[in-house]
């Protein structure tokens, strides 16, 4: 903008031994505790750990947003040597956006739902900058234009609820935008969106951080985004950074016992399956309650009967060059790369290792078979029945499930894979089609008739905290499945304790309520109460999607053992293929209500055939810098259609790669048509492609399998 005077040539912002401690009626909360980090102009920073390590609060600081009863007790925040955080309040605001702006978690808890996008954006720019509203409104759609949103000024006057997740995002990052900052702090940008959507809202900012010259902050506790994103990287535990230095120095010499345990904690798309993962033991501290010296000490695999880590805490010292510093005492030991090998593996992991096999017997005979399921739901208010529109969430969906697998359901939200999930234990009845359970046709059976069978079918919810009463302490949770089957007595009883037990919960906090426990424990009660009544089929909807890496690693162990044990059968959605890769036998990938590939774990994750298979294989990120420096990604552009109007012909033709190629090459052969604005063959709008199947164990719903397998990790 004309009126905003030139940025410095090489502007820093620097926090310098800064602590954050809030005042709270059962002590001191020591958030951030001597944080020194310098960001400059025109670089990505990554910050990573484990949620209530301190990450947010260090740059909510910087935002000068941190809330009484917190304050800052220590240390300096500074943008090109002026303190900010002595800055009297109106200059503060005036810092704010114009100088650094933050793009937060959530945009629909951001953004105000009852005025348009647009006019937040303008109100953001006239906050800061005597300008018309003519000519914030301009500012406005260049930068709605310039983060992507299809049809700027006709989407000006819609509301935050018209956009999806991923439009949201890109709105906020707009108004992050407005103002030409020259710092962004992204606090867990893509958490919530699909891989696809991750991967356009990455390539945005990897995109504007070359064209706007930001220097980003990228707070994130997703491995795979910093190695892609990251110049340099910072990781916090408890309040402190423990180890920071350039991207390939962490993730290829790590020298902190908490980086190491980060890494092996996490199930890797690139990688083959392993038995178990590392996860980390315990949690991590209260910030009331931080342990004296190494605050990591009580979790960590190196310092058992070492005093030093119970009674001094360590300071960051170079570790490899003077760029690279860990905290730990043990520097020396850790630099050793056959030392360091040995102690990648957490003693309380020792026992399984990454060579032993879970005690599973081979998947056994049908339990489960699918026939052509359709789950449609009518909108369209007070039209006539005949009038109104429906919903094909799911729309033709067949396949079997054999006792003792995991099958991996995977796909954008909005393909259907929920309710599928719900439909086939039935939680909702389906519209057409057949479900066989045990060889019984269940998909029309009433509830009297189904009773019995509700012991032998159950679900593990996404979000355990709004799938568990509030009101009702663990134990009458755990009991309730037992009343309603009028199975109560005082062998029951004794099972309760055995559940909390089995699941790594302990009996005696049973007279506790869900928010008396984390995150992680609370989908441990989930899973107890799922198996109650001994089930033999488990849906399992995104179970791990909102833990950190380290709790996610303890629950997918944990559903591993348990199967292992009692031989259950898991269908797992999720949109995490890296989750996906490690618990699964078979992947099936859905689309607007329909399976589009089929095939055995290796066989997919080896060269997938689907075009859409494809682009969400490419759009995971792997913890590797130099994996991901080498490697191309296919942007799926828009997001899912409509499944009130899916597309004509195949659903993704809109969408493809594969499609747009053919359409290029102008072969003789393939007669092609106009769509979405490009030629694409004539065959891709005309019919949804039948399921063809393969040698090779792959079923997938493709005019053109003849093209051959598409390469999967190494686009």
């Amino acid at each position: 903008m004309s009126d905003h005077p030139p940025a410095p040539a090489a502007s820093r912002l620097a926090l310098r031994n800064l602590s954050i401690h809030f005042a709270m009626p059962n002590g001191i909360v020591r958030a951030v505790n001597d944080v020194s980090i310098a960001i400059a102009q025109g670089e990505t920073v990554g910050v990573v750990g484990e949620s209530g390590s301190g990450k947010s609060v260090t740059f909510l600081s910087v935002m000068g947003i941190v809330r009484a009863p917190g304050r800052i007790v220590a240390g300096s925040i500074e943008l090109d040597g002026r303190s900010l955080a002595t800055l009297p309040p109106e200059e503060l605001r005036q810092t704010r956006g114009r100088d650094i702006a933050m793009v937060f978690q959530d945009p629909q808890t951001s953004l105000n739902p009852v005025f348009p996008v647009g006019q937040q954006i303008i109100d953001v720019i006239r906050a800061h900058a005597p300008m018309s509203r003519e000519a914030a409104k301009r500012r406005a759609l260049e930068v709605l234009d310039l983060v992507g949103i299809p049809e700027a000024a006709r989407r000006f006057g819609n509301y935050p609820h018209q956009f999806s997740g991923g439009m949201r995002q890109r709105v906020m990052i707009a108004m992050a935008l407005a103002l030409r900052p020259r710092f962004i702090i992204a606090d867990e940008p893509t958490t919530a969106l699909d891989v696809t959507m991750q991967a356009q809202i990455l390539d945005l900012l990897q995109r504007l951080k070359k064209e706007v010259n930001v220097g980003l902050v990228l707070i994130t506790h997703d491995l795979g985004v910093v190695a892609q994103m990251a110049d340099r990287v910072a990781v916090m535990y408890a309040g402190r950074i423990v180890e920071q230095g350039p991207v390939d120095a962490i993730f290829h010499q790590p020298r902190h016992p908490y980086t190491l345990s980060l890494m092996r904690s996490m199930p890797r798309v690139d990688a083959a399956r392993t038995a178990m993962l590392f996860p980390i033991g315990g949690a991590p501290p209260m910030l009331s309650n931080i342990p004296p010296g190494c605050a990591f000490h009580p979790r960590c695999f190196l310092s058992e009967a070492r005093a030093p880590c119970r009674e001094t805490v360590p300071a960051l010292e170079p570790a490899g060059g003077a760029a690279h510093r860990s905290a730990c005492h043990f520097l020396p030991e850790l630099a050793d790369a056959s030392v360091r090998a040995r102690m990648g593996v957490p003693a309380a992991a020792a026992r399984t290792g990454s060579d032993a096999k879970p005690r599973r017997a081979a998947p056994g005979e049908e339990i489960l078979r699918v026939e052509d399921l359709k789950v449609h739901f009518p909108v369209g208010g007070l039209a006539l029945p005949w009038q109104r529109q429906r919903i094909k969430a799911v729309d033709g969906v067949s396949f079997s499930v054999r006792r003792g697998e995991t099958i991996g359901l995977v796909g954008e939200s909005g393909c259907g894979k929920s309710t599928l999930g719900r439909t086939l234990i039935r939680l909702l009845a389906p519209s057409a089609g057949r479900i066989h359970f045990r060889g019984t046709d269940i998909s029309h059976l009433g509830p009297r008739e189904m009773r019995p069978l509700r012991n032998h079918l159950q679900m593990v919810f996404q979000d355990p905290s709004a799938s568990l009463d509030p009101r009702m302490t663990v134990f009458e949770i755990l009991q309730e499945p037992f009343l309603v089957r009028g199975m109560w007595d005082e062998k029951a009883r004794t099972r309760i304790a055995e559940l909390m037990a089995r699941v790594g919960l302990d009996p005696s906090h049973a007279d506790r309520r869900p928010h008396e426990f984390s995150g992680g424990q609370r989908q441990r009660i989930g899973v107890a109460r799922a198996l109650a009544l001994d089930p033999e089929l488990i849906v399992l909807d995104e179970p791990v999607s909102a833990l950190d890496v380290s709790v996610q690693a303890q629950i997918i162990n944990l559903l591993q053992e348990l199967q292992a044990d009692l031989g259950l059968t898991y269908i797992f959605i999720a949109h995490d293929l890296s989750v996906v890769r490690h618990i699964s036998d078979r992947v099936l990938v859905m689309y607007l209500g329909r399976i589009v590939e089929g095939a055995e774990r290796d066989a997919f994750f080896a060269a997938p055939r689907h075009p859409y298979s494809r682009a969400l294989l490419s759009a995971v990120p792997i913890p590797d810098p130099d994996k991901e420096r080498g490697r191309g990604r296919i942007v799926i552009q828009g997001g899912v259609p409509s499944p009130i109007n899916p597309p004509a012909g195949c659903h993704f033709h809109p969408r493809c790669a594969r499609a747009t190629l053919l359409g290029v090459a102008g072969r003789a052969d393939l007669p092609l048509v106009e769509a979405a604005g490009r030629p694409v063959p004539r065959r891709c709008v005309e019919a949804y492609p039948p399921i063809t199947h393969n040698p090779d164990t792959h079923d997938q719903a493709c005019h053109f399998p003849e093209e051959g397998p598409l390469p999967g990790l190494g686009v």
